[in-house]
């Protein structure tokens, strides 16, 4: 079988206070980033991103809503070759700073900000999803 790109679900997940989870781990160079992964064969989009969020951190989204989408192909960041397309999406939690239980994929994870969350050592792919979601709140608030 030839090599296909592979599609990946994330989420900019943000808590009632606005602050934003970002998770650290070692597939992206201990880099700063958010929680998804691969969509499984039959799976919907956001059927794969609750199932991933669930996974990786505890925690059930809601308020789903789709931001952008991005390829990453070969990153000099991630642990090894791949071409990625990269679904994504804004969530909520319904709590502030609500407890994460991490799996083994990730390190360490922080509710802040979203612009100090742009400001932290953070993928490239991680940086222009904060960058829209930051343009969005300007819209709104401005």
């Amino acid at each position: 079988m030839d090599n296909v790109p592979l599609l990946t679900v994330g989420a900019l997940i943000v808590d009632r206070g606005g602050n934003v989870l970002m998770i650290k781990t070692h597939k992206w160079s201990d880099k700063w980033g958010i929680p998804g992964g691969k969509v499984k064969w039959g799976e919907p989009l956001e059927g794969g991103l609750i199932r991933e969020t669930m996974e990786e951190t505890g925690l059930t989204i809601d308020n789903i809503r789709f931001i952008t989408i991005q390829e990453a192909i070969k990153s000099k960041v991630f642990h090894k070759e791949a071409h990625f397309i990269l679904v994504n999406y804004i969530a909520s939690v319904n709590t502030v700073k609500p407890e994460v239980t991490l799996n083994d994929e990730a390190e360490d994870y922080q509710w802040v900000t979203p612009q100090i969350a742009y400001n932290m050592d953070i993928n490239e792919y991680t940086k222009v999803l904060l960058q829209k979601y930051l343009e969005e709140l300007a819209k709104k608030h401005g």
